[in-house]
């Protein structure tokens, strides 16, 4: 492969890329994120993770809003006491659930947002 001839990608397709990177993940990951929301009772992630359906419902969603959704249930998921995960998974009956959706989730989300955020500031 002749390198030389390679196309630099443009900050409108690495845009896209996280954008559609991110869409894909919500589209597989929104029941989980819905139910860690309602498992932690935390009302504005519950609205975010609704904000970002109707937001990748749309053709071209603008990134900042996305990140800005995303970063809204990060903060839910980093504020959550041990405590409460505790009590959720031995007296709710979640055995363990809580605390590894927390754990998958809050890293996986932040790296969504951040490259979201570098992808529209890129150029």
């Amino acid at each position: 492969m002749n390198v030389h001839h390679m196309k630099k990608p443009t900050q409108h397709d690495i845009l896209s890329e996280a954008v559609e990177d991110a869409r894909a993940f919500f589209d597989r990951e929104t029941p989980a994120l819905w139910e860690l929301c309602n498992a932690i009772a935390d009302l504005a992630a519950r609205e975010a993770v609704e904000e970002l359906t109707g937001l990748f419902n749309q053709k071209h969603p603008v990134a900042e809003t996305i990140a800005r959704a995303v970063n809204t249930i990060i903060q839910a998921l980093v504020v959550v006491p041990y405590a409460v995960v505790e009590i959720l998974e031995t007296k709710g009956g979640l055995n363990g659930v809580v605390g590894a959706a927390i754990n998958y989730y809050g890293p996986k989300l932040t790296d969504i947002s951040n490259r979201l955020l570098r992808a529209s500031k890129s150029g």
